[in-house]
């Protein structure tokens, strides 16, 4: 099954993790050649994501410009709300994402000296289980998938992006596939984001909105 998501398979800290993230379905093509400018349309995406973790470990590329690629990528859902907040606290280190799975919660912030603008990201940890295809039985076996939710937080409103997926969440012999159910976790990330930058923000009257449009 692949999933649209990064899943780890228990890879060692460090630059093989980086690697495995940067190959993931959590960068596109187009947004690794942009970070080493290569000219070479005839890499494959492993080359690539090789690429750029060997520029990192050079320090010829910052973590702070590939997490800012990778939070400006478009994605498939998208939670809007208006209003002011106060602050944009520092909170877990987010170049600790490009080395190790991390533990759940908010790292950040993610700045673009040219915007005004501030990005987070929310981490949510997911056992996904699979049947194993060795031998004669079927055991299962599990992997963890790093659920990752993109906070865009401007001067009058935050914007919740993610992608949506489909996993295994059972432990019977028979393994079933499932819709994640994030729609169940988006208004208590929002929760969180409000209490950690003092934020008032609010779900903006749609039919308003689309009648002023």
């Amino acid at each position: 099954m692949n999933i649209n998501a990064f899943v780890d398979y228990g890879f060692p800290a460090g630059k093989d993790f980086c690697v495995k993230f940067l190959s993931s379905k959590e960068f596109s093509v187009d947004i690794l050649r942009e970070l080493i400018s290569s000219g070479q349309r005839n890499l494959k995406k492993d080359d690539l994501a090789l690429r750029v973790a060997d520029a990192l470990e050079k320090g010829t590329l910052t973590p702070d410009q590939v997490l800012l690629a990778y939070v400006k990528q478009s994605r498939t859902w998208l939670s809007i709300k208006t209003g002011l907040h106060l602050s944009n606290p520092t909170l877990n280190s987010p170049a600790l994402l490009l080395r190790e799975f991390g533990k759940e919660g908010w790292y950040g912030p993610i700045q673009d000296p040219n915007q005004e603008k501030t990005w987070y990201i929310k981490t949510y940890k997911i056992t996904d289980r699979v049947l194993a295809t060795d031998g004669d039985t079927s055991p299962i076996d599990s992997r963890n998938i790093r659920w990752s939710v993109i906070a865009e937080i401007g001067k009058n409103y935050v914007a919740l992006s993610w992608n949506g997926f489909t996993f295994s969440p059972t432990t019977r012999e028979s393994v079933d596939n499932a819709q994640f159910p994030f729609w169940n976790y988006i208004p208590a990330f929002f929760d969180q984001l409000a209490n950690h930058c003092d934020g008032q923000w609010k779900h903006p009257n749609l039919q308003k909105l689309f009648c002023m449009i």
